[in-house]
């Protein structure tokens, strides 16, 4: 996604279309910033979960432990 949005930066630059000159510079160096921060953080919050995180897992389990004893067992 980053390489993807620097080449299409880097083909915008690269035509000779004056009207394009300088636009939307600081965007595109940012832009690829942002994406990949937000990358890191998404990885990490997989790596290392936050707390709210864990506790919405473990809400769902003791659930549907719940739910399993509810149900009448088929023979």
């Amino acid at each position: 996604m980053v390489s993807s949005l620097n080449l299409i930066t880097g083909a915008f630059y690269l035509t000779n279309n004056t009207d394009l000159e300088g636009h939307g510079l600081t965007f595109a160096l940012n832009l690829s910033d942002v994406f990949v921060c937000r990358l890191i953080l998404s990885l990490r919050r997989q790596v290392t979960p936050t707390e709210s995180t864990q506790l919405e897992e473990q809400s769902r389990i003791v659930r549907e432990a719940l739910d399993a004893l509810d149900t009448p067992n088929e023979v």
